[in-house]
């Protein structure tokens, strides 16, 4: 009332957005893994990408620009065995996986 959005009308703005980005999905594999890891973008158009990784502390450890697929080593990345955020930012969207780097 009052010049308020109905909640009906917020509701729909919110699955509007989300559509938006329902194309867009993260795969990362293998995971749990012992070095290598592969990500691979899906739906969309090619576009450029970065990826983000952070340790749970939130310190960012690595960051690479790649374009629908990619493969990083843990090994060459020097960090210690446990579980990191890897984090993508395209023009489709954002996606955030966990991954374990196990011995």
């Amino acid at each position: 009332l009052h010049g308020t959005p109905f909640s009906y009308d917020l509701v729909m703005a919110a699955l509007d957005k989300s559509a938006e980005f329902a194309e867009f999905s993260l795969q990362v594999y293998p995971n749990p893994t012992r070095d290598l890891i592969m990500l691979q973008l899906s739906g969309g158009e090619a576009c450029s990408s970065t990826l983000i990784v952070y340790d749970l502390q939130g310190s960012r450890v690595y960051q690479e620009e790649f374009v629908d697929y990619t493969e990083i080593s843990m090994k060459e990345m020097n960090v210690g065995f446990g579980i990191y955020m890897l984090e993508v930012n395209s023009p489709a969207g954002r996606a955030v996986k966990k991954v374990v780097y196990t011995p």
